[in-house]
C-alpha cells in the first residue's frame, strides 16, 4: 500500500472515530511529523509518523536518504544487520524523533495545546502490525496499538518514551559524528 493512500485512509477512519486529524504541510508547515491527532477532552495529542510498505523496501528511502541527520540513519543501518529492522528504527528514531523534537505549534484550528500533553505515534498497514509488534518491543519502548478497521494499526507510545525518542537521536548523530562504528 502507498504511504499516501496509508495517510488518507488513516485521516478518514480518525475523523469518522471522532478525533480532529491535522496534516502536515496542509494544515500546519512543516513535513513531520505526518499527522497530529487532537484529542481536545482529554488534553492530549499525538504526534504521528506513517509507515508505508514502501518505507520499508530495500533499499529503504528511510536509510538512503542523505538529508536531515544522515549520521543517525548510518547509525540505525550500522547498528541493525536486518535492512527492515534499520528501517523501522530510522522511521521511530530519525523521522518520529525529529518531528518531536522541531514540532512548536501551540495552537492549531482554534485547539490550543499549551497544556495538552504531547505523546509520539506511528500509523502502518495491519499487514505489518505483527513485525511491527516484534521489532518496537526489541527497541525496549512501551507501546500500545490499536488495529482500525483491518486497515492500519495506530500504535501509541508512552509518555516516558515520548520523551526520549528526540535524545535518542540526538545520541546518535554524536556517536556517528564524533567517532567509528
Amino acid at each position: 500500500m502507498m504511504r499516501e493512500k496509508l495517510i488518507k485512509i488513516a485521516v478518514e477512519n480518525l475523523y469518522n472515530m471522532g478525533l480532529r486529524v491535522f496534516r502536515a504541510n496542509q494544515d500546519y508547515r512543516g513535513n513531520k511529523p505526518d499527522l497530529a491527532i487532537v484529542y481536545p477532552d482529554k488534553e492530549k495529542y499525538y504526534l504521528t509518523e506513517v509507515i508505508g510498505d514502501d518505507c520499508l523496501i530495500w533499499p529503504s528511502p528511510r536509510l538512503i536518504n542523505k538529508g536531515h541527520y544522515a549520521e543517525s540513519r548510518e547509525f540505525c543501518r550500522k547498528l541493525y544487520q536486518d535492512e527492515r529492522t534499520a528501517a523501522w528504527a530510522a522511521a521511530v528514531y530519525c523521522d518520529l524523533g525529529q518531528g518531536l523534537e522541531l514540532f512548536a505549534y501551540n495552537e492549531l484550528a482554534g485547539i490550543s495545546l499549551i497544556h495538552m500533553r504531547k505523546y509520539a505515534a506511528l500509523i502502518y498497514p495491519s499487514g505489518i502490525a505483527k513485525e511491527a509488534d516484534k521489532i518496537l518491543k526489541s527497541f525496549n519502548l512501551q507501546f500500545r496499538s490499536l488495529d482500525i478497521l483491518e486497515k492500519f494499526t495506530l500504535t501509541l507510545f508512552s509518555q516516558t518514551d515520548t520523551a526520549k525518542l528526540a535524545d535518542s537521536r540526538r545520541f546518535m548523530q554524536f556517536l556517528t559524528t564524533n567517532r567509528e562504528i
